[in-house]
C-alpha cells in the first residue's frame, strides 16, 4: 500500500484556529484511505505525546516528520491560512538543500509573497485539485485571508499548465525579454527555447542588451543537457554571452531585466512552457530586483564562461548526437 504524508498546518494563535487546522488534517487524511492509501500525518500523531510548545520536543517531532516522509511514495502539500505562500524550484528532497550531494553543489532559487495576491497560488492550487481529483471545490472558503497592504511594486503570481488555453509562462518570458533594454540574464537548468524566444535573444543582444545565461556544469540529464549546451553556444556569435557555474547544478529559473524579474518553477523548455504544471511571480520590486542582482553578480564570479573556443559544439560527434535529439527534444 502507498503512503501518503500529509503537509498542513497545525500551530496557530487561538485553540479555534488550532481545531480548524486538526479537522482539515483529519479530512485529508480520510481522503487518502478512502482512495486506497495509508496517510502520513505526523503533525496530528506526535502532538498526542509531544509537546509542541516545548522547543526541544517539536524539534524531536520535526526530526521524526522528516524521517517519515522519506519513507513515502508521495507528499501532499495543504495551503491552510491563504497569507503566505512560496514557489521556486525547490522540491522536498535532502538534495535540494545540499544535504546529499548527487550532482555538484545544487544552486536553486525561491520566492516568498504575503497579502492579497498569495489568492493567485491558493485558486490555483484548488484548480489543479479540481484537475487531478475531478471533484468540485469550494473556493470561497479558502480565499481572502490576507490582510491588505500598501506596496507601490508590481508583484503578479501566475500558474501554467494543462487546463489553461494559453501558454501563460511562455508568453509571460517572452514579454519580459521584449521589454529589455539594457539587462537581460537567465537562469535555467534546461535551455530548449522555440524560435520565438530564439530570435528575441539573438535581436536583444545585437542591438546591445547585455544577455547572459548561467547554465550547470554538471548535470542531472546528460542527453537533455547535450541539447541545452547546443542550443545555448547557437548563440554566441551574436554576442550572447554563456556561463556554467562551477561543480554545480544550476536549477533555479530566473529571468531578470532592468525592470522586472520572475522567480518560479518556469524553465526555458518546451515541457514547462506546454506540458508541464507550473507557477512563479513577476515583480517590479526594486528591492527584489537588487536581491537577484546582486545574486547574479556572485554566480557569474562562480562561472566558467563558454567560447567559441571552448565549446562542446566544436565536436562532430556531438553535433551529430546532438541533431538527432534536438528532434526528439520536446518531450525529454
Amino acid at each position: 500500500m502507498k503512503k501518503v504524508y500529509i503537509i498542513s498546518r497545525y500551530r496557530a494563535k487561538t485553540k479555534r484556529q488550532q481545531d480548524f487546522n486538526t479537522v482539515v488534517a483529519q479530512f485529508f487524511a480520510r481522503e487518502t484511505v478512502l482512495s486506497g492509501k495509508m496517510p502520513i500525518v505526523p503533525h496530528i500523531y506526535f502532538t498526542q505525546f509531544l509537546d509542541d510548545e516545548d522547543e526541544d520536543e517539536r524539534e524531536c517531532g520535526l526530526w521524526l516528520g522528516i524521517h517519515a516522509l522519506r519513507q513515502c511514495d508521495e507528499f501532499l502539500l495543504v495551503v491552510i491560512d491563504g497569507k503566505i505562500a512560496y514557489t521556486g524550484g525547490v522540491n522536498l528532497a535532502d538534495e535540494y538543500i545540499n544535504e546529499k550531494k548527487m550532482y555538484g553543489y545544487w544552486k536553486d532559487s525561491g520566492i516568498k509573497i504575503e497579502g492579497p495576491c498569495v489568492d493567485t497560488f491558493t485558486l490555483g492550487f484548488l484548480r489543479q485539485w479540481e484537475f487531478v481529483s475531478k471533484k468540485p471545490q469550494e473556493y470561497s472558503t479558502y480565499l481572502n485571508k490576507a490582510d491588505d497592504f500598501v506596496n507601490s511594486a508590481i508583484v503578479i503570481p501566475y500558474l501554467d499548465g494543462l487546463d489553461y488555453p494559453h501558454p501563460i509562462a511562455k508568453n509571460t518570458y517572452v514579454n519580459m525579454m521584449s521589454h529589455a533594454n539594457k539587462k537581460l540574464f537567465i537562469m535555467t537548468p534546461y535551455f530548449i527555447p522555440d524560435e520565438t524566444i530564439t530570435d528575441i535573444l539573438k535581436i536583444k543582444a545585437e542591438s546591445g542588451v547585455d544577455v547572459r545565461i548561467v547554465l550547470p556544469e554538471i548535470p542531472d540529464k546528460k542527453l537533455v543537457y547535450l541539447v541545452t549546451r547546443s542550443n545555448a553556444e547557437k548563440l554566441l556569435p551574436f554576442g550572447v554571452k554563456i556561463y556554467t557555474m562551477k561543480n554545480s547544478f544550476v536549477h533555479s529559473k530566473v529571468v531578470l531585466t532592468e525592470y522586472s524579474a520572475v522567480v518560479g518553477s518556469v524553465n526555458v523548455d518546451q515541457r514547462s512552457f506546454n506540458q508541464q504544471f507550473e507557477s512563479a511571480v513577476y515583480s517590479t520590486d526594486s528591492n527584489l530586483l537588487d536581491s537577484i542582482n546582486s545574486d547574479f553578480e556572485d554566480i557569474f564570479a562562480n562561472c566558467n564562461e563558454i567560447t567559441p573556443k571552448n565549446q562542446k559544439r566544436n565536436s562532430l560527434l556531438n553535433r551529430i548526437f546532438v541533431g538527432f535529439f534536438r528532434i526528439i527534444s520536446p518531450f525529454m
